[in-house]
């Protein structure tokens, strides 16, 4: 459990060095789900070939189909993976005993689908990573619990949180201004509606998971109304903020109605952003 910035990727190579020189492992899995983090990925992959020349890359994601060419001689191969396509490789790996796994963004691991995709494959392997800024799953307690079982318990974990790398100077100090905001009487139709779809699944016998009823109510709040207006507000009174700053937004993807949706919003953002920039 590292913070964001702090360097997960780095310190994931210097393990599997460490394993490496060892004569521990002789073959990796790395799995995530986003197409961005999979593609960061094979960038810092191909940079540790150069140095490790006998290991040959396999990618399972995007428009790759090379899985069943590693299942063949898994041995000095590194396979890059989708997690949605993770279920039917780990099945068919008889011997785990020298690969290392790596779960990206481990707190997506413990989604009721990859539970019941995955079950306890994860027991043949020996060796196991996970990675994530903040790994235990809000109101899935579940979720959290499979992370533990499939990767390592709890004891296991080791944090280094925003606070400690604050203090050994890896990131910056920083100031908190939280915004405060009310629902709007739409933003409380949206969420009495999430109520109504699970009461609605429910009757039909296809009840909606804990994950995704909290993951639909957060939805409501990460897209309030008024949030650009208090957003606008404050920058407003703090423009010199825009001078040096990261601004974090949804997504602008718009392949589906929920996603154009979530990118009119994010355009909102960015135009307060632009707005104030001149």
């Amino acid at each position: 459990s590292m913070a964001t910035g702090t360097g997960k990727t780095k310190t994931s190579f210097k393990i599997i060095d460490s394993l490496q020189r060892r004569k521990l492992i002789d073959s990796i899995i790395i799995t995530m789900n986003e197409k961005d983090l999979i593609n960061q990925w094979k960038e810092d992959i191909y940079d540790w070939l150069k140095y490790n020349k006998k290991f040959q890359l396999y990618e399972e994601a995007n428009n790759k189909n090379e899985a069943n060419e590693y299942l063949i001689d898994t041995k000095n191969s590194v396979l890059l993976i989708s997690r949605l396509r993770l279920a039917s490789v780990l099945k068919d790996i008889d011997d785990a005993s020298k690969i290392l796994i790596i779960h990206d963004e481990v707190h997506e691991l413990g989604s009721q689908g990859l539970r019941e995709d995955l079950g306890d494959v994860h027991d043949k392997f020996t060796y196991k990573l996970g990675l994530s800024a903040t790994y235990q799953r809000a109101f899935d307690e579940e979720g959290t619990n499979f992370i533990h079982s499939a990767i390592a318990p709890e004891s296991n974990v080791f944090s280094f949180g925003i606070d400690k790398a604050i203090e050994k100077g890896v990131l910056c100090e920083f100031e908190y201004h939280p915004l405060t905001f009310e629902l709007t009487d739409e933003d409380r139709r949206k969420r009495k509606a999430v109520y109504g779809l699970r009461e609605s699944r429910r009757q039909e016998g296809k009840p909606m998971s804990d994950d995704e009823f909290y993951r639909r109510l957060s939805d409501v709040i990460k897209l309030a109304e008024l949030k650009p207006l208090v957003f606008d507000k404050f920058i407003q009174n703090h423009k010199n903020i825009l001078k040096k700053c990261i601004i974090f937004i949804h997504s602008l993807n718009e392949t589906n109605e929920d996603e154009k949706a979530i990118s009119e919003y994010s355009k909102k953002i960015l135009s307060v952003v632009q707005k104030y920039s001149n």
